[in-house]
């Protein structure tokens, strides 16, 4: 029952990965996806409250047999958990990877997935039973998850596109309500120019809210000095627009973006 539960878990996962995401990959949910599961996996063996046993007979034509089961709930809920959140990460990253394939390569770049998460599951099995057989297994799936939490911290840094995808998830289902319409006018490749009103400092949230695709904002170098901003704007890929009168560091922004878009970007 314990190892049927994730399976169970990720079918409802699915689907809320599919109801947020819209009409677009929203790479937001990976790292929510990843942290639930590095969160779940604790919860599987070290959840309070006493264990129960349930007991039932086989009927006579099936031999009669008398069964007990140990059932811990608190371990079927994190191991729901764990299903559930594993859901919410793998769908944006199987449409992610479905999106930016040309139609062509498609197939056999499935192919080539599945057969490595295949080859990667039957890895697992051999070291949780035969490499880790002498470790506790309340401190393997704790470690299992402090892995996950790990790995996708250093994902986040090293892809700032995860992160900056996460805090607009977060503010575009919190803080206020997106409505996009027009969405089909923005490319899922190629180069693109998007002209906006600036309106508020929000602005590249609610941009960005509609299309998975990562957009390189241009910002002011004023801004730049402010420390978060900043940050941000360095982890992210914003183009530095200098001040006025420095007329070889402007030729050199538009340079910049001149190789962005001749390379596909927006």
């Amino acid at each position: 029952i314990l190892l049927f539960t994730p399976v169970i878990g990720i079918i409802p996962g699915s689907l809320i990965a599919g109801r947020l995401s819209g009409r677009k990959v929203e790479l937001g949910l990976v790292p929510l996806g990843a942290l639930g599961m590095a969160l779940a996996m604790p919860i599987v063996v070290w959840f309070p409250g006493a264990p129960h046993k349930i007991s039932f007979t086989m009927p006579e034509i099936l031999a009669g047999a008398n069964f007990i089961i140990t059932i811990h709930y608190g371990a079927l809920l994190g191991a729901f958990l764990a299903g559930f959140f594993s859901g919410i990460f793998i769908i944006p990253l199987r449409a992610f990877l479905q999106q930016r394939l040309t139609p062509v390569r498609r197939g056999a770049a499935l192919a080539v997935q599945n057969t490595l998460v295949a080859i990667a599951t039957i890895v697992s099995w051999v070291l949780v039973i035969k490499v880790f057989a002498w470790a506790n297994p309340k401190y393997l799936l704790v470690s299992f998850g402090f892995a996950v939490f790990l790995v996708t911290i250093i994902t986040m840094w090293l892809l700032p596109n995860f992160m900056l995808r996460f805090i607009i998830l977060t503010l575009g289902n919190t803080v206020c309500k997106v409505r996009i319409s027009g969405m089909e006018n923005i490319p899922e490749r190629g180069a693109a120019l998007l002209m906006c009103n600036h309106v508020s400092f929000i602005d590249t949230i609610l941009i960005s809210a509609g299309t998975s695709r990562h957009i390189r904002f241009l910002l002011d170098e004023s801004y730049y000095s402010l420390p978060l901003v900043g940050f941000v704007a360095r982890l992210t890929g914003f183009f530095r627009v200098p001040k006025r009168g420095h007329i070889k560091a402007m030729d050199n922004m538009f340079q910049r973006v001149r190789e962005h878009l001749d390379s596909g970007g927006i």
